[in-house]
């Protein structure tokens, strides 16, 4: 892998993969990176003074040709990966062209939300604006998920470079010094001297160029799954595509919304379901007490067949019927409510879990109810 000496650092050199080496023992020494703002960045010493750079700049002015280098100066990573700093994922390019690349990257600062079988974590277009996943489907992974299996794999590449890097350097020490055997020992003959050294010469690269493939092969893989981690990702982003643009989805914890400029150009929020609602499903609001419901009561599902239009009143009932162990209005247990009062809704379910094997504790977690008043009733009813 050919290596680049640095600009004002003699002492150091970088490779195409981000990996900047140390010469300073007359040894080369990979550094260990440190990681300021999200990006890998070294420390390299000069006349005494030490000097923080980062990584990807390092690679992109050592490596990478600048077609225009008054305007472009800044490197932007083409995955989105901070820390990927392999000279095919650098670019040059000018002030505020990362930001225009934020929809095609993986951004870290996007919205996270929970696994859901529904459309969240979905990029609407114009001519499929929703559309739920098949019941066989499997569930996607989590963003949380995601990275933390690109942060292990990003781990893994970075041990298997280091080991092999300690194994080539290795044999590197061992093949200086059987030349400086092969030299002592054949001093009276010089041409014996020149013909054995060519030979180790060459078993060393051989065996050199093994090493390297082998490393080559194990982050090639490595480098697969991460891509695939990250296309993975990229399919899980949160935006909504409205009026010809897309725009990023907050949760606020009571829907989806997403941040638009209205006629008079001052920005006003905008909730997801009711434009689904009212634009796409053409279902405008029946009066001014309607509000737009949820049929599980997941405002993070925003399908078509789970959203209603329906009355305070009404999502009052609806949920007690659905949680008679809840209270409606704040969602939290009541201390004095009263299971007994309407129990059909779980009683079928208790019965069940019970003729499974589960605990009372198991039951109460599944049923999201409280233990003790889901014991009280099981002994009462004799369960």
């Amino acid at each position: 892998m050919p290596l680049k000496k640095l600009s004002g650092f003699p002492d150091y050199a970088i490779s195409p993969d981000g990996t900047v080496y140390s010469y300073k023992r007359k040894t080369r020494k990979p550094l260990s990176p440190r990681k300021i703002n999200g990006y890998d960045t070294v420390v390299l010493t000069v006349n005494g003074k030490q000097y923080v750079r980062y990584v990807h700049k390092l690679v992109a002015q050592e490596v990478i040709y600048n077609d225009d280098p008054e305007n472009k100066t800044q490197v932007i990573h083409k995955d989105g990966n901070k820390r990927n700093n392999d000279s095919s994922n650098l670019m040059w390019a000018k002030k505020g062209e990362g930001a225009r690349r934020y929809f095609q990257t993986n951004d870290t600062r996007r919205n996270k939300f929970k696994d859901t079988q529904d459309l969240p974590g979905t990029v609407f277009d114009e001519t499929t604006p929703f559309q739920p996943q098949k019941e066989n489907s499997e569930k996607p992974m989590s963003d949380v998920k995601l990275n933390a299996q690109v942060k292990h794999l990003s781990n893994n590449i970075e041990g298997i470079k280091n080991r092999y890097n300690q194994e080539i350097m290795k044999i590197d020490r061992e093949y200086e010094k059987q030349i400086e055997q092969l030299k002592f020992h054949y001093k009276l003959n010089p041409q014996k001297t020149k013909k054995e050294i060519k030979e180790l010469t060459i078993r060393h690269l051989e065996r050199k160029n093994n090493l390297e493939t082998n490393m080559n092969k194990e982050i090639q893989k490595l480098k697969t799954q991460k891509t695939n981690a990250f296309r993975t990702r990229r399919q899980l982003n949160k935006y909504f595509h409205y009026n010809g643009e897309y725009h990023k989805i907050t949760d606020t914890g009571k829907s989806l919304v997403i941040r638009v400029k209205n006629e008079e150009g001052k920005w006003t929020m905008l909730s997801v379901a009711r434009i689904i609602m009212e634009e796409h499903l053409k279902q405008p609001q029946p009066t001014p007490l309607h509000r737009i419901g949820f049929k599980d009561f997941d405002h993070r599902n925003i399908t078509p067949i789970n959203m209603i239009w329906e009355t305070p009143k009404e999502k009052a009932e609806r949920f007690q019927k659905k949680f008679p162990f809840t209270n409606p209005a704040s969602g939290k247990k009541e201390k004095n409510f009263n299971p007994f009062h309407n129990p059909e809704t779980y009683h079928d379910q208790i019965v069940r879990l019970l003729v499974e094997g589960n605990s009372y504790m198991q039951i109460a977690r599944k049923l999201e109810i409280s233990y003790y008043k889901l014991y009280r009733y099981c002994k009462k009813m004799g369960i």
